[in-house]
This record gives C-alpha cells, sequence and structure tokens, in this order.
C-alpha cells in the first residue's frame, strides 16, 4: 500500500496532493455517493459483529434509510462493557490502535475508541491533508512541503487521542517535533523546551486544540521576552535567529513577535 510519506520521499508532490486533498475537487453530489457507499460498508460489518447486533437491537438494516428508521441513537453507555474492557472479539473489524479519551465520573475512567487498519490508513491521509493545507498558498501548492519540518510538540502522548493524531501526522510526512525528548516532559516544560531549541533548528509550525493553541502562544510570548543573553551569546544560530527577528520587528515597526 502506498501511503503519503512514500510520495513525498519519491518526489511525486501532484500525486500526493490528489491523495490526501483530492476530496477538494469533488462535487457535493460525487462526495454524498461516496458516503452513502462507505455508510452501507459499514452497516455490512456492523451487522456481522456482536457488539452490532446488540446497539441494533437485533434488527438488519440493509439501507441507510431502515437504519435510521430502526435504529435508536446511542451514547457510550450501549457500548460498554465492550469497549471498556476492549473485547475485541465483538467488533465489526480487527483493532489495530486504541484511542484513550476522557472519562465519566462515577461510571468509567476512560472512553476506549477502537480504530481498525482501514482507519488508521485513512486517518493518515486526513493529516497529511492538514499539514499539506496549513502549507499552501494556493490549491495543488505542494512547494513548502518537505521531510523533517520542525513541529513544536503540543500534543499529550498515545494512547490518548492528539498523541494518536501526532503519531499519524508524523508518519504522514515524516516531521520531527520539537522537543525530541517530549514523551519525557510536562506540558509546560515541553513548550519552554521545545521553544529553546527552536531558536537553535528553527520552528516551522505548532497546532492542537484551541485552549492549547492559545496557551501555547503565551508561553512563546513569555519565551520571547525572557531571552538569556549570555546563554544566547554562546549559541550562534539562535543568536541569528534572534537578530533577525529584531530586524524584521523594527522595520515592521512593531515588538518582535515569537
Amino acid at each position: 500500500m502506498i501511503r503519503p510519506i512514500d510520495l513525498l520521499r519519491e518526489g511525486r508532490k501532484d500525486d500526493m496532493w490528489q491523495m490526501c486533498c483530492g476530496f477538494l475537487d469533488l462535487s457535493l453530489e460525487q462526495f454524498m455517493t461516496i458516503q452513502r457507499r462507505l455508510m452501507q460498508e459499514q452497516l455490512q460489518l456492523l451487522g456481522a459483529s456482536e457488539l452490532g447486533r446488540k446497539v441494533m437491537r437485533g434488527a438488519r438494516p440493509t439501507t441507510i434509510d431502515e437504519f435510521r428508521k430502526v435504529v435508536p441513537l446511542t451514547t457510550y453507555d450501549d457500548y460498554i462493557p465492550e469497549l471498556t474492557e476492549k473485547r475485541e472479539d465483538t467488533l465489526p473489524a480487527p483493532v489495530a490502535q486504541w484511542v484513550r479519551t476522557s472519562g465519566y465520573t462515577g461510571k468509567y475512567e476512560a472512553k476506549w475508541i477502537p480504530l481498525s487498519e482501514r482507519f488508521v490508513q485513512e486517518t493518515e491521509k486526513l493529516c497529511g491533508a492538514i499539514a499539506i493545507l496549513c502549507l499552501a498558498n494556493h490549491r495543488g501548492d505542494m512547494s513548502k512541503v518537505r521531510q523533517h519540518l520542525k513541529v513544536l510538540s503540543t500534543f499529550a502522548s498515545p494512547p490518548y487521542a492528539s498523541g494518536v493524531i501526532a503519531g499519524l501526522l508524523q508518519q504522514a510526512i515524516n516531521c520531527d517535533y520539537l522537543p525530541s525528548n517530549a514523551a519525557e516532559l510536562g506540558f509546560v516544560d515541553k513548550v519552554k523546551k521545545g521553544f529553546d531549541d527552536a531558536l537553535e533548528e528553527g520552528l516551522d509550525g505548532f497546532g492542537g486544540l484551541p485552549s492549547v493553541l492559545v496557551t501555547v502562544g503565551e508561553q512563546l510570548k513569555q519565551q520571547a521576552g525572557n531571552i538569556d543573553r549570555s546563554r544566547l551569546l554562546r549559541r550562534r544560530r539562535a543568536l541569528l535567529r534572534v537578530l533577525r527577528g529584531l530586524v524584521r520587528s523594527k522595520l515592521a515597526g512593531r515588538a518582535m513577535l515569537p
């Protein structure tokens, strides 16, 4: 199976755009046709599994309209204990990875979500699309997409959802997270060390939940205003970056930005 990183390594950037962002060229009708086909596939898989039969209360809908009529809305409680106990034998497809999210006080410590191999593969392409669209200036622009982009680590570690997404993003484009030992540090120390490394190595971007991005922005602003000048003088590459930033800020008539 060809993955986004394979195309990037081979220099086939147009093909990578098509693989990850080709959905942008679909009409609404084409998009919905694909969605209906995928939903039909899910109905077949779900109906053949123990958990699916439980959730559908014994019904065996064969069409999407029938599914909407006979299957009630569900909550996570309807998937207990199968998911909380990770009972893979009850699921529609083999599990490639389990993802953890927040739990519910008094009921369960965490919500566990199973990801199939196919879902992981498609999500990796989606992560590639996120990176591409963040870097593109126009449709089809792949000029800034490359391996080893420097990305500030603002994610939790797997199996938390943001950590799983971060791992798939790294698989998709082979980016480098700063700091390299992020898994060993708490959030504040991670951002501080990442900013310190970025002064030396450069920084191409960072991402996360809105609340996380606000915190990161505040941390970066604080770090920018509290640079250890004596230490900076001993780090030539970092010093050059700061000097370039100072020149740009003076020319723009503003304070230096992170």
